[in-house]
C-alpha cells in the first residue's frame, strides 16, 4: 500500500507543519515514519522534491479483511444505528488502523451527532492513510464552511476534491450551496451551474438555487428551478421534499401576486374569435365541482358559459382549463372530429343490474331507498365523468404548461390539491369499507392515471400514496403510456380516442356512447343525457361519487335505533330547498304547513301539497321534516311546541349539510 502526498499547503495544514518544518526533509521523514508505523506495519517514506511517498508493507488479504468490515459498518450506519456503527468502527481500527474509510465512516457519525471537532480529528485520519478520499475532502469542505463558518478553510477542500475528480458535481454543488448560504449569490451561481453541466439528476444542486432565488425574494426563479429539480431528479429523500416545499412556498407568493385573471381574460378574447360566440364568466357556489364548462350548443344558449366556485386555490388555473376544453371541441369540430359523450336510460338501467350486490349491501345496512338511489345515480355519474374527463385532462394540462408559463404556480398548486383529494377518494379506510370493489378499481385506475399526468409535468410522484395494487398500477401504466405517444402530436378530436380506449381496457363500454357531433346535430335520436353531470366541467378529484359514499359512512358510524334515517335525509333536502329563501317566506311557508298539520299529518301517507312550494308532492315523513325544518328556522323559539320528536334528527340533518355540501 503507497500513500501519495504532494508538499504543499494542502499537505502542511494536513500534518500541521509550520513552513519551516515543511521544507525540513528529514523532520518531514521522521513524522510520517512515526505516524503510519503501527501495530506490525512498517512504514518507508521516500521524499523526491516535493512528491512524498509512504509504503506500507499491508497485503491484499488485509485490504479484503478491511473492506469486509467496512461493508458491515456501513449497513449498520444505512439504518440509523449509530452505536453499533461506533463500536464496530473502534474494534475495526484496532485490527486496520490504516483504512482511510473507516476514519472516513467515524467523521461522519460524528458530524451527523454534532460533534464537528471529533468528526475533523477523524476526517484528518481518513485524509492522512488518503489524501485522495473524495467524500472525507466534501465532508471536511462543509464542517468548515457551514458549521465553523470559515469559507476559506472549507473552499480548500472542496478544490482539493475537484482536482482528484474534476467531474465531481457534488463538490462542485456542495462548494456553491455554502456560497449561497453565505449570500455569495454571483459566485455561488457559478459553481452550482457547473455542477449541473456535470449531472442535472442530482436534486442538491437544485436545492442550491431554488433556495437563492427564495432568500432574495425571485420567488419566480425559485419556483423554475424548484419545478427543474423535481422533473429531473425526483421528489424522494429529505432534500428531493424541501425542493417540493420551496415549490409550494413559492408557488403561493407568486400566485398571491399576481390571481392570472388578466391572462385568463385575454385568452378568452381570442377564444371568443375563434369560437364565434362570447364566453361568460361566473362565479358559483351551485355547481358540484370547482369549474364547469357548459358549451352554448349543449344548452341552447348563444354564449359559452364557465362556473367556478371562488374560494378554490388558484382559480385563475381552473378557469384556464375549461377555456382550453372550449378550444379543444372548437378545433375538433373545425376538422369535423368533435365527438359528444352521451348517456341514454339504458345505459343507466345496465349499471344499476351491475351494481345488484352492492344496492343490496346499502339496503341491508339500512339506507333509505331514496338515499340508495341517489348514491347509485352519483356513482354513474361520477364513473362517467372520470371516464370522459382523464384522458381529455392529460392533453389540457399538457397544453397549459407549455403555453401559460405564467400561470404554472396556479397549475401546479391546483393539480397538486386535485391529485391529494383524488388520494383521499380512493384510500380513506371509511370510503373503501363502503365502497363497490369494481367502481373502486376503475375510479383508482383513472386516479392513478392523473397522478401520472402530475409527475410528468411537475415531477412530483403521488402515485404510491394511492395505494395501487399491482395489477392496477400496471394496467394504469399501460394506459398512460398510451396517452405519451399521442402527447407531442395529438390531432384535433383524437383525445376521444383515448375516452374509448380506455373505457374499453377498463370494462366500461356498456355505460356511454361517444357519437359525431354533426350527425347527431342533424338528425332527431332517441332522448340521451349530454352529457352526463360534470361532464364539461373540471372534475375535482372529490367527485359527488365519493361524498356520496363519504356521506353514507357517515350515517353509518352514526346510526342509532332512535334516530328516524328517512326523517334525517328528507330534513336534509328541506334544509337545502328553505334556507336560501327570504326569512318572511320561510315563515309563511311554516305557518301554512302548521294549517294542514291542523288536520293530522300520517307518516305513512302520501300526496301532501304546500302550495308555497310549487311541486311539492310529500310522503309524510317528508312533510313532518319540513314542518319542523320550517319552524327552526323561522321560528326556533317555538319549535319545541310542535310536539314533534326529531330534536336529534335535525342536529343529524345540520351537521350533514355542514360536512357534505
Amino acid at each position: 500500500m503507497t500513500i501519495s502526498f504532494t508538499r504543499n499547503a494542502f499537505f502542511q495544514n494536513l500534518f500541521h507543519l509550520s513552513d519551516d518544518e515543511l521544507k525540513d526533509d528529514q523532520h518531514v521523514a521522521d513524522l510520517l515514519t512515526a505516524y503510519f508505523t503501527l501495530m506490525n506495519f512498517e512504514a518507508k517514506v521516500k521524499i523526491d522534491g516535493d512528491e512524498v511517498s509512504v509504503t506500507l508493507d499491508t497485503t491484499a488479504q488485509w485490504k479484503a479483511e478491511a473492506d469486509r468490515e467496512i461493508e458491515k459498518i456501513a449497513n449498520f450506519a444505512a439504518k440509523g444505528n449509530y452505536t453499533k456503527a461506533m463500536k464496530g468502527i473502534d474494534r475495526a481500527l484496532e485490527r486496520h488502523p490504516h483504512a482511510s474509510e473507516l476514519h472516513r465512516m467515524k467523521g461522519q457519525i460524528l458530524s451527523d451527532q454534532g460533534d464537528s471537532e471529533g468528526a475533523v480529528n477523524a476526517l484528518i485520519d481518513a485524509l492522512r492513510f488518503d489524501p485522495e478520499n473524495k467524500w472525507a475532502l466534501i465532508m471536511m469542505g462543509n464542517i468548515f464552511a457551514r458549521d465553523q463558518n470559515d469559507i476559506e478553510t472549507g473552499k480548500t477542500y472542496y478544490e482539493k476534491a475537484l482536482e482528484v475528480d474534476p467531474k465531481d458535481n457534488i463538490a462542485m454543488s456542495n462548494i456553491g450551496a455554502v456560497l449561497m448560504e453565505r449570500r455569495q449569490f454571483v459566485e455561488g451561481e457559478k459553481y452550482l451551474l457547473r455542477a449541473l453541466e456535470l449531472n442535472d439528476k442530482y436534486i442538491n444542486t437544485y436545492l442550491g438555487l431554488a433556495l437563492a432565488g427564495q432568500q432574495q425574494g425571485q420567488f419566480d426563479i425559485a419556483f423554475d428551478w424548484a419545478i427543474k429539480g423535481l422533473k429531473n431528479a425526483g421528489d424522494k429523500g429529505r432534500v428531493g421534499q424541501m425542493v417540493l416545499g420551496i415549490a409550494i412556498e413559492s408557488a403561493e407568493q407568486l400566485v398571491q401576486a399576481n390571481d392570472g385573471i388578466r391572462t385568463v381574460e385575454g385568452y378568452m378574447a381570442k377564444l371568443e374569435v375563434a369560437s364565434g360566440k362570447p364566453i361568460k364568466v361566473e362565479k358559483s357556489n351551485e355547481i358540484p365541482f370547482a369549474a364547469k364548462l357548459e358549451i352554448a350548443e349543449n344548452k341552447d344558449r348563444d354564449y359559452h358559459l364557465v362556473r367556478y366556485k371562488p374560494n378554490y386555490t388558484a382559480v385563475a388555473h381552473l378557469v384556464l382549463h375549461e377555456l382550453v376544453h372550449l378550444q379543444f371541441v372548437d378545433d375538433a369540430r373545425k376538422a369535423s372530429r368533435n365527438e359528444l359523450y352521451v348517456t341514454r336510460p339504458a345505459h343507466a338501467v345496465k349499471f344499476r343490474s351491475r351494481l345488484g350486490k352492492y344496492i343490496t349491501k346499502l339496503n341491508k345496512a339500512g339506507y333509505p331507498m331514496a338515499s340508495v338511489d341517489g348514491v347509485i345515480d352519483q356513482l354513474f355519474s361520477g364513473l362517467n365523468a372520470q371516464v370522459y374527463n382523464t384522458p381529455i385532462d392529460l392533453f389540457i394540462e399538457q397544453y397549459i404548461f407549455d403555453n401559460f408559463s405564467r400561470l404554472r404556480p396556479h397549475q401546479f398548486l391546483s393539480l397538486l390539491r386535485l391529485t391529494q383529494d383524488g388520494i383521499k377518494a380512493v384510500t380513506s379506510k371509511e370510503i373503501v369499507a363502503l365502497s363497490d370493489p369494481w367502481i373502486l378499481d376503475r375510479s383508482k385506475s383513472y386516479n392513478l392515471i392523473n397522478a401520472m399526468g402530475l409527475r410528468d409535468i411537475y415531477g412530483v410522484d403521488l402515485i404510491g400514496r394511492h395505494d395501487p395494487a399491482p395489477t392496477q398500477l400496471k394496467k394504469a401504466e399501460k394506459l398512460f403510456k398510451e396517452y405519451l405517444e399521442y402527447k407531442n402530436n395529438k390531432g384535433p378530436g383524437e383525445e376521444y380516442d383515448l375516452v374509448n380506449n380506455w373505457a374499453d381496457d377498463l370494462g366500461l363500454l356498456g355505460y356511454f356512447e361517444l357519437l359525431d357531433e354533426n350527425e347527431y346535430r342533424s338528425q332527431q335520436v332517441d332522448p340521451i343525457t349530454l352529457p352526463p353531470s360534470g361532464m364539461e366541467g373540471y372534475e375535482s378529484s372529490e367527485s359527488e361519487s365519493f361524498r356520496e359514499k363519504e356521506m353514507s359512512t357517515f350515517l353509518e358510524k352514526h346510526q342509532d335505533a332512535d334516530i328516524n334515517m328517512a326523517v334525517v335525509m328528507f330534513m336534509v333536502g328541506a334544509l337545502k330547498s328553505l334556507m336560501p329563501m327570504p326569512q318572511a317566506k320561510i315563515k309563511d311557508i311554516a305557518f301554512q304547513i302548521a294549517q294542514i298539520g291542523m288536520s293530522g299529518i300520517s307518516p305513512e301517507q302520501d300526496g301532501y301539497h304546500v302550495p308555497l312550494l310549487p311541486g311539492s308532492d310529500f310522503s309524510g315523513y317528508q312533510m313532518l321534516a319540513h314542518y319542523y325544518v320550517s319552524w327552526a328556522l323561522a321560528i326556533p323559539e317555538m319549535v319545541g311546541q310542535l310536539q314533534l320528536p326529531f330534536q336529534q334528527e335535525y342536529a343529524m340533518a345540520q351537521q350533514l349539510l355542514r360536512k357534505f355540501s
